[in-house]
């Protein structure tokens, strides 16, 4: 087992999370509803913004993985996690009507 701080040994593990953000905002982007309903159309609507957030996040982080240079390296490592928390915030604020 890794403990704190150690790293893996292979590179795939740290792809697994912009990996997992950016099927889930796939997800978001693309899932719809069959009634098109104006209820559900307001739905699909308010699950965008999280949506490009994660697809923004998700590049970002892949970006800070894979770029050759450490400078672009260190500014998509500081967009990741602004786009994420950005993100957690619209989910705080979100609300579905009744």
């Amino acid at each position: 087992m890794a403990r704190a701080g150690e790293k893996f040994r292979a590179a795939w593990p740290s792809f697994i999370f912009p990996l997992t953000i950016a099927g889930a905002a796939a997800l978001l982007l693309t899932h719809y509803g069959h009634s098109g309903d104006k209820q559900e159309v307001l739905v699909e609507i308010s699950h965008t913004p999280v949506a490009l957030l994660g697809v923004i996040a998700a590049a970002a982080r892949w970006l800070e993985l894979r770029l050759p240079s450490p400078a672009l390296g260190r500014v998509a490592g500081l967009v990741w996690p602004v786009a994420f928390i950005a993100a957690g915030a619209v989910l705080l604020l979100y609300r579905e009507s009744a």
